[in-house]
């Protein structure tokens, strides 16, 4: 004889949503966290899109209690479910439009970086900004981490130094093995480029300890007097292998044009398609205007090497 079914659920007899549709309601939450928590709890195939949106991109709050980077580090060793979800880290302190309205910048150790980089395996993009850059290796001394990688970016945006010397940036720099691009905004150190100082801190040419860079943007206001970029040019001028800079952007506020550039161009000038170079910082300067030169806003100027066509930005 035969017995009646029991009473199906109506989750169990309603067929699944195709991934792509699924895919695509998530994407439209991805800057609504409230939904994002809501939608990661609806059943196992909706967690991985939901946790994508939620842990793409990651900051830490250096100025908020609890979520500093040494809580961060921490909270990656136990997180697996999310470091390799990250994408893009944000370590920020103070940062503004005025960068001299906090003085004292909150402190962050090369060390840790580097520990929390060790977990966030899809990290493609690294903002540091409003902090101050410390390294538990002492000066002098050739930082050799246990790994290497690759960014498709590194930001450094109003960045000191413990000591107010060059040599944290290039133990965080020897973190890395290749940068797409590195953008140094307001570097808060000074640069000696004597024998004796450079001997000092292990950048005595040839540099082999260096990324390669292919984008490099550098750029300073006019206060404060810091000459930290000219170490980011130390480090162009004798990295081994050489940079290979495709595109670069200039805006250091003091400083003639004409002497800047004749850094960069002997060296790259077979790479190089386009310098980008922000009006306002040389708009007292009298700038040639030739085949080389275009004006291609009132914001900023595009100067194109003779063998490429120029750029509109």
């Amino acid at each position: 004889m035969l017995q009646p079914e029991p009473n199906k659920t109506k989750a169990s007899v309603l067929p699944g949503l195709p991934g792509e549709v699924t895919d695509n309601i998530i994407d439209h939450l991805h800057d609504d966290k409230a939904s994002l928590l809501a939608t990661a709890l609806v059943s196992r195939s909706w967690l991985p899109s939901s946790q994508h949106h939620l842990f793409f991109t990651t900051s830490c709050q250096l100025t908020v209690p609890g979520r500093g980077l040494t809580e961060f580090v921490e909270w990656l060793s136990t997180a697996q479910y999310a470091s390799a979800r990250v994408e893009i880290l944000l370590v920020e302190g103070h940062f503004g439009e005025d960068p001299l309205e906090h003085p004292s910048l909150p402190e962050i150790y090369v060390q840790d970086l580097e520990t929390a980089m060790e977990h966030l395996t899809s990290l493609l993009v690294l903002f540091i900004r409003g902090a101050t850059l410390a390294s538990r290796i002492p000066s002098g001394e050739v930082y050799g981490p246990s790994t290497r990688r690759s960014l498709d970016a590194l930001f450094m945006w109003v960045v000191a130094t413990t000591d107010g010397t060059f040599y944290p940036v290039v133990h965080l720099l020897s973190l890395f093995s290749a940068l797409r691009l590195l953008c140094v905004d307001d570097l808060e150190c000074t640069w000696d480029f004597g024998p004796t100082t450079v001997s000092s801190l292990g950048l005595a040419p040839p540099i082999r300890h260096a990324p390669s860079v292919s984008n490099l943007i550098l750029s300073r206001m006019s206060h404060g007097g810091w000459s930290g970029y000219r170490g980011i040019i130390h480090l162009f001028r004798h990295s081994q292998p050489k940079w290979q800079l495709e595109e670069l952007g200039l805006s250091l506020e003091g400083e003639p044009l004409d002497s800047v550039l004749n850094e960069f161009l002997p060296d790259c000038e077979a790479t190089l398609t386009c310098i980008t170079i922000p009006a306002h910082a040389y708009v007292s300067r009298s700038l040639p205007v030739t085949d080389n030169f275009r004006t291609s806003s009132t914001s900023s100027l595009s100067a194109i090497l003779p063998s490429y066509r120029a750029n509109a930005l």
